[in-house]
């Protein structure tokens, strides 16, 4: 008895330090920098897209005709001389279940590899790969895995044909109830929720069996949803997620941060500290609260912390810092893209498209950079 005691104080008094350096933390003035390091490998290369695996060491990259892969977190990228000029890489997906293994759509045909992208091997596949629209125009579907080894899902996104779902690796597949042009399909880790985004019409769906069968959500004409993004189920419990929503004419002046706790079904508009996010990227620091690098309706970043114990993320300052140390200009770029390679999403690779800008790193084009995200209390 008089251990459990001495175990119950121990704990309470460990709670209530973590508790007060918490709130003392929020107390003091925060400030986020995101150092910047240029990946060399990829300079004067157009758009590259970045493929993580499961295990963070294991990254490949494509920018169509050659395939590149990492061992050490992106710090060093090699060309996998065995693929190149095998053809046109239009997507590569990583499996869920098996770090070492990829699926890919290379000139219209189906390949898996099983050893990091070293070897690739056709799928003789009867699914829907490519489908033409009422103009003739050649559409490839998008191919992801949902949450199994061997379910893939082709949705042929641009032509409203809808979601194929495949239960062995892409030999075979069939129709599902999902219709229209969903672009984004995405599950959260440890939830059976499948959910995807209709932008064009303004519709988000929920499976809760795998890709199986899917329901539209209603929002009541509130907008239309963006993109979603989930906390993580280390640190929250429930199955909170979040999207940004824009008005129904698509005008960029309207935008709004979306909460809901129940899959979707319920939801609520957030204060933002009068930012109006588009895009949003979560992330997650020892002892602190869900935060999202935010980039807003007139192009500029922003960190969004939520308010302990409150719906409410207020705006904390963020500053980009080069390699060398020093400050970075980023006001004036026409997109980007955040790939995480850590749990928290505090450590990745980000690519800019920036406009010409003299006072923005080195003018024009694609550029590519290892982030690490961190924070500064005073």
């Amino acid at each position: 008895m008089r251990c459990i005691k001495s175990n119950f104080i121990l704990s309470s008094f460990i709670w209530l330090v973590i508790t007060n350096f918490s709130f003392a933390s929020e107390q003091m003035k925060e400030s986020y920098y995101l150092d910047l390091t240029p990946i060399k490998a990829f300079s004067n290369k157009n758009y590259i897209s970045i493929i993580k695996s499961s295990d963070p060491n294991i990254l490949l990259a494509t920018n169509g005709s050659t395939l590149y892969r990492s061992y050490d977190r992106a710090e060093t990228w090699k060309d996998i001389k065995w693929v190149t000029n095998h053809g046109w890489w239009q997507q590569i997906v990583s499996s869920p279940k098996d770090s070492h293994e990829f699926a890919a759509v290379n000139n219209d045909r189906l390949l898996k590899s099983f050893d990091d992208g070293e070897h690739w091997e056709q799928v003789k596949t009867s699914c829907p790969l490519v489908i033409k629209d009422k103009q003739n125009h050649k559409i490839t579907s998008i191919i992801s895995y949902l949450g199994k080894r061997n379910r893939l899902a082709f949705n042929s996104h641009s032509n409203g044909e809808g979601l194929f779902l495949s239960e062995d690796g892409g030999l075979t597949c069939h129709e599902t109830n999902l219709k229209g042009n969903y672009w984004q399909i995405t599950s959260s880790e440890g939830s059976n929720h499948i959910f995807a985004i209709n932008s064009w019409d303004g519709v988000m769906a929920r499976s809760d069996n795998g890709g199986e069968l899917w329901r539209t959500l209603n929002f009541k004409g509130a907008g239309v949803p963006l993109m979603l993004a989930f906390p993580f189920k280390r640190y929250h419990l429930n199955n909170a997620i979040y999207f940004t929503m824009i008005n129904r004419d698509f005008k960029y002046g309207n935008s709004s941060l979306i909460s809901s706790y129940d899959g979707g079904e319920t939801w609520s508009r957030l204060k933002t500290d009068s930012v109006q996010p588009l895009t949003i990227f979560p992330f997650h620091s020892y002892l602190s609260s869900l935060g999202f690098i935010a980039w807003d309706v007139k192009s500029n970043f922003h960190v969004l912390k939520k308010v302990r114990g409150k719906e409410e993320f207020k705006k904390m300052p963020l500053k980009f810092i080069s390699e060398s140390g020093e400050p970075v200009s980023l006001t004036n770029f026409r997109g980007f893209r955040f790939t995480a390679i850590n749990t928290q999403h505090t450590e990745g690779i980000l690519l800019l498209v920036l406009h010409d800008n003299p006072d923005a790193i080195d003018g024009n084009g694609y550029h590519y950079f290892k982030y690490r995200l961190r924070r500064s209390v005073t």
